[in-house]
């Protein structure tokens, strides 16, 4: 079969035809099988609980209150040349396009923050990873879109982090 995530491929260590293997070659016991899924199980879903938690701090205290910050300079910045006369329709499509993405990324940070705190509580070892998987892992990939594109929009000066390129070529 073709599985997609490592969460899907684990429980294959602890079927029947592993442990008739491993028991039967003296390698693991039928004990030792389960308690090695549970514990590479319980590994997975700490670290996408931490990188969850992680992206939702880093969206939430770094990049959205600049990108907001930013968003307001801009404001400033069209009210001055709309006052002077001057047009301002670019700038007010990267204003409009800009804070659409910090609400995007706000709604989505907020899901992710809420599926982060909802997993523990899926059950088992194997139900807890695969809602870590399933809404964790996807929330945190939905989220780096916006933020991605946010990235690309503002101007080096504001962006709190590292960008690609920074750390492609500048370190």
């Amino acid at each position: 079969p073709n599985l997609r995530s490592s969460v899907e491929a684990w429980p294959y260590f602890a079927s029947d035809e592993s442990v008739r293997i491993f028991t039967k070659h003296k390698i693991f016991s039928k004990e030792e099988i389960h308690a090695r899924l549970d514990i590479v199980l319980e590994k997975y879903s700490k670290q996408i609980n931490i990188e969850g938690a992680c992206a939702y701090e880093m969206a939430t205290r770094e990049i959205l209150p600049v990108c907001t910050d930013y968003a307001v300079d801009l404001s400033s910045q069209i009210s001055v040349l709309e006052q002077a006369g001057m047009k301002a329709d670019s700038l007010r499509k990267k204003l409009s396009d800009i804070t659409g993405l910090i609400e995007e990324a706000a709604k989505i940070a907020e899901e992710l923050e809420a599926a982060r705190l909802a997993a523990p509580a899926a059950g088992d070892c194997f139900k807890e990873a695969e809602a870590y998987r399933d809404t964790v892992f996807a929330k945190a990939e939905e989220l780096r879109e916006p933020i991605d594109k946010l990235e690309k929009m503002m101007p080096k000066n504001y962006w709190p982090i590292p960008t690609y390129e920074d750390l492609l070529f500048g370190m």
